[in-house]
């Protein structure tokens, strides 16, 4: 059930009647024959994967929450995400995310028709498999979602690791990566998460060493340029200019959400967490109670945000909010908190008002637009040059969504 909330947000926020939504399951287990027969939409397309070559001389490396092996055999399988499509392009996303606006190319690609990527330093957890592979460490490329790449740099990345890997394919070239992650560990050291082959990690670091012209590049640049030196190397100089600007994210990485004091909290695996108002410790496995109330908090953030442009937008510079056109303007807008399920919500419209306010006051819109996870967000202060600033992105989102909303109460008023 970890993947539901994904589900719903995709339902809410994804064009998915126009751009195919495709999950890709163990062929082998019958579970998850019964997840995609009983609990998923016809919307989904399915594929069932036969398990790789080689999978069980791999070197072993648990992971909390999965089957033996079953994270490197997630990330083999995300290298071989465009054997399921003929799409020119593919965005992928980890189940432990979720939409928060709705989703057009304006916000995924830049106006030169590039796919938008996202890197951030100081936060990347899978140097081994980089370095296996002979590729820089300074960048994590897996710090937003979705992840969109030209279909044919899948093969492209194929081919690379095969051949730093002198292998005579893919599958056999997995096989030794497994193993090479753990180079220069002690023999009695457990593979931990750092040593995954990540999939997102080497591809977004591949393409943006030999691919760079063919996306759009926004590089949160934290590196601190007072230690210019690091283990007797130089820290890596910073990307242009042109390459860290700022820009809207379309969905959250809620398995890795900020706590309390805005340092990220895997929120998914953390043992102990207070689940608010029991005041007993749960564990916080994907799709459990704290995990599951995060992702619902989030959608209806989302929700009210959307709301409250629309209102701001029907309403423009009048004062007077309080007539016949305010009270339609307040029970239009409500109907994208409320799906026409008032009676569930609140009695009245106002009441919708005030759960919005509420959820909105704890977690404004720009915590989810501008930044990673709640975490890390993109510099207002700086001189950014031809950079649009972050409040300029907010303004554009507060345009594009109230066009995706009002589309969104017409095709879901036209079904009435």
């Amino acid at each position: 059930k970890g993947f539901f909330p994904l589900l719903r947000s995709i339902e809410m926020f994804w064009p998915f009647q126009r751009w195919p939504v495709i999950m890709v399951l163990d062929a082998e287990h019958d579970e998850d024959h019964w997840v995609a027969s009983t609990m998923l939409p016809s919307w989904v397309e399915v594929f069932f994967e036969a398990p790789p070559r080689h999978f069980d001389t791999w070197a072993a490396m648990p992971h909390r929450g999965s089957r033996d092996r079953g994270w490197q055999r997630a990330a083999w399988s995300q290298f071989n995400l465009d054997r399921y499509t003929s799409a020119d392009f593919i965005a992928q996303m980890d189940t432990d995310t979720i939409f928060h606006t709705w989703v057009d190319e304006e916000l995924l690609f830049d106006t030169e028709g590039r796919p938008r990527l996202t890197g951030v330093t100081y936060f990347n957890e899978f140097r081994s498999a980089l370095r296996a592979v002979g590729l820089p460490e300074d960048i994590d490329f897996m710090a937003a979602q979705p992840m969109l790449f030209h279909r044919q740099h899948f093969n492209s990345t194929r081919q690379f690791i095969t051949s730093q890997m002198n292998a005579t394919d893919f599958d056999e070239a997995f096989h030794r990566l497994t193993r090479a992650v753990l180079q220069n560990e002690s023999s009695d050291a457990t593979p931990g998460d750092r040593h995954l082959p990540c999939q997102q990690s080497i591809m977004g670091t591949l393409l943006w060493q030999h691919h760079r012209k063919e996306y759009a590049w926004h590089i949160m640049w934290r590196t601190s340029l007072t230690r210019m030196w690091r283990a007797g190397s130089p820290y890596a100089k910073a990307p242009a200019l042109a390459h860290r600007c700022p820009q809207l994210y379309v969905a959250s990485h809620v398995g890795f959400w900020g706590g309390i004091d805005g340092q990220p909290v895997a929120l998914k695996e953390r043992v102990g967490l207070e689940d608010a108002g029991s005041g007993s410790a749960q564990g916080a496995w994907q799709g459990s109670h704290a995990y599951t109330k995060k992702t619902a908090q989030l959608l209806f953030v989302a929700r009210c945000a959307a709301r409250q442009a629309v209102l701001a937008h029907v309403r423009g510079d009048s004062d007077d909010d309080g007539g016949e056109a305010g009270v339609a303007a307040e029970s239009l807008a409500s109907l994208l908190v409320t799906e026409g399920r008032q009676g569930n919500i609140g009695d009245t419209e106002r009441s919708v008002g005030a759960l919005c306010e509420a959820a909105l006051q704890e977690m404004p819109p720009r915590q989810l637009l501008l930044g990673l996870h709640n975490s890390l967000f993109w510099p207002g202060d700086k001189p950014l040059g031809w950079c649009a600033t972050p409040d300029e992105l907010l303004e554009h989102w507060q345009q594009h969504v109230v066009r995706a909303a009002l589309r969104h109460l017409n095709h879901s008023l036209g079904e009435k």
